[in-house]
């Protein structure tokens, strides 16, 4: 298992996963909050959900999530 400390929406955040993979941690950090519809940098660079199972997490990265929201 390794420990992965990183940033995520101006937030420190640390996560003990199997993998350090941006989808794992994600899924740590929404828990039981939908997936779907969010856009996500890494960094500030936008990853494409397709990449996000091979996308690797260091200590230290800054991830951003973005939800959308409805409005006028």
């Amino acid at each position: 298992m390794k420990k992965i400390e990183c940033v995520i929406n101006g937030k420190f955040f640390a996560s003990k996963s199997l993998k350090n993979t941006l989808d794992s941690v994600i899924a740590s950090f929404l828990r039981k909050k939908t997936k779907r519809n969010i856009a996500v940098a890494v960094n500030d660079e936008l990853i494409q959900k397709a990449e996000w199972s091979s996308k690797k997490i260091s200590n230290g990265d800054r991830i951003e999530i973005v939800y959308p929201f409805n409005g006028g």
